[in-house]
């Protein structure tokens, strides 16, 4: 009897060990099968299909799904996402979302903006945006901007809209709106789609967002910059007027999102693409993490190339990147080599300027750095490396597509000029509404 006993066990602890190696293998084949050969190929030009998720009555309407050596973990380095349940044609897609405050954020005319949930290659996200504008010239929607956030994008950039100013449209002439508010755009009639990425607690603030990797083998950027140019494309198809303008601007982490339409075709013309306190933050890998010198300086008040003592002020944007930033080519490439300073071919296939610009070319270009005194100079966007980014990929933007951005330097420390409230957010407001070719007079 006791023998029978212990063959019991025995043969359980042997399934047990059987369904754990099955599952390490098939976790393996999996991993291969979803990562590919990104190292030695560049990355194609294929977009993946956006999958949009069913509202769910909770609110969590997604899956997340680790490998198995993060089980054991508090961090984990890689994650994919899926719909809890995948929205069929007909379903109703759009949710609304209360506020701390249990009120909704509402649009000019005191509708709550609606929100979409998405699946993009692997990773969830929310759009949110105003049904409704209040141009006093026409009741149409005259133009569409998408907006991304800074670092991973896991925040609303738009989140102040109705902080400041009142949701009357009467209110179009009052000044603090106009320079200070994301609610500006919709009074002269524009339709802001917002993107945030989804967070986990199991990940970390650095790694959470659109750049979180599948698995813990290294990519390339342009790989990852398919999920933010897909959710464009999206917008582009089925969220934004036909015929209206359409235009892309995100700050700091979010300039990179902006700039990696340029990799891709987006299958709809541009108007409009800002790229904001580093839009080139991936622009020389190399060079920026400090393996390989540059002799190349930006001027920090005009964008353009200049030498030390001669067209530079004494704060000119210096190449190197500062440390934190540094962090994330190199979680991204499974590396030190960015910290340390060394080469790697990684950071040069993730680097803008060998990428091949076959995808979405801009009619018009923006960028605005914030890097004129303050109280806080060491977030500066001259000190932080995101002066020299920007000033370069105007540059490479110039030479590849024959497109000269608009420059301006703004007060304030890293990615002020896309805070509602900030004073150089009216740089910002200027530059779109200039592009976009919309009065402002009305």
């Amino acid at each position: 009897m006791k023998r029978d006993k212990k063959n019991k066990y025995l043969i359980i602890s042997l399934v047990i060990i059987v369904i754990i190696l099955i599952a390490f293998v098939c976790f393996f084949v999996y991993n291969k099968r979803i990562t590919g050969n990104l190292i030695s190929n560049s990355a194609s030009q294929t977009l993946p299909e956006i999958e949009i998720c069913k509202p769910q009555k909770n609110g969590n309407n997604w899956i997340e799904t680790f490998p198995i050596n993060c089980f054991f973990k508090s961090n984990c380095d890689s994650i994919i996402f899926r719909c809890k349940q995948l929205a069929k044609e007909g379903d109703k897609i759009e949710y609304v979302r209360k506020t701390s405050d249990n009120d909704y954020e509402v649009d000019c005319k005191g509708e709550p903006l609606r929100i979409i949930a998405f699946i993009s290659d692997g990773y969830a996200g929310e759009m949110r945006y105003n049904k409704n504008t209040c141009n006093k010239e026409s009741n149409n929607t005259i133009a569409s901007l998408v907006l991304f956030s800074g670092l991973g994008g896991t925040a609303w950039v738009d989140a102040a809209r109705n902080q400041i100013s009142s949701t009357d449209p009467n209110n179009i002439n009052d000044n603090s709106i106009e320079d200070n508010d994301y609610r500006a755009f919709e009074n002269y009639g524009v339709r802001l789609i917002s993107i945030k990425w989804k967070t986990s607690a199991k990940l970390s603030t650095l790694i959470t967002g659109w750049w979180t990797k599948k698995s813990s083998n290294p990519i390339i950027v342009s790989e990852l910059a398919k999920r933010p140019t897909s959710i464009v494309k999206y917008i582009g198809q089925n969220i934004a007027p036909k015929n209206a303008k359409f235009g892309v601007a995100g700050t700091s982490g979010g300039s990179l999102q902006t700039a990696s339409v340029l990799l891709y075709n987006i299958e709809r013309e541009v108007d409009y693409l800002g790229m904001h306190s580093g839009g080139g933050i991936f622009y020389d890998l190399n060079t920026q993490c400090g393996a390989v010198p540059s002799m190349y300086r930006i001027n920090e008040d005009t964008g353009e190339i200049c030498d030390k003592g001669d067209s530079c002020p004494e704060n000119y944007g210096k190449p190197l990147l500062i440390s934190s930033i540094r962090l994330i080519p190199d979680y991204i490439h499974s590396s030190k080599t960015c910290l340390n300073s060394q080469t790697n071919q990684l950071q040069d296939l993730s680097s803008f300027i060998y990428a091949n610009y076959t995808g979405t070319i801009p009619k018009k270009a923006g960028f605005i750095v914030n890097s004129k005194p303050t109280s806080n100079p060491p977030e500066m966007d001259n000190i932080i490396g995101a002066v020299y980014a920007a000033g370069m990929m105007k540059q490479l933007l110039y030479e590849k597509t024959g497109i000269l951005g608009d420059w301006q330097n703004g007060e304030g420390i890293h990615g002020d000029c896309m805070k509602s409230g900030h004073p150089s957010f009216a740089l910002f407001k200027e530059q779109v509404l200039n592009a976009f070719e919309i009065n402002k007079t009305i």
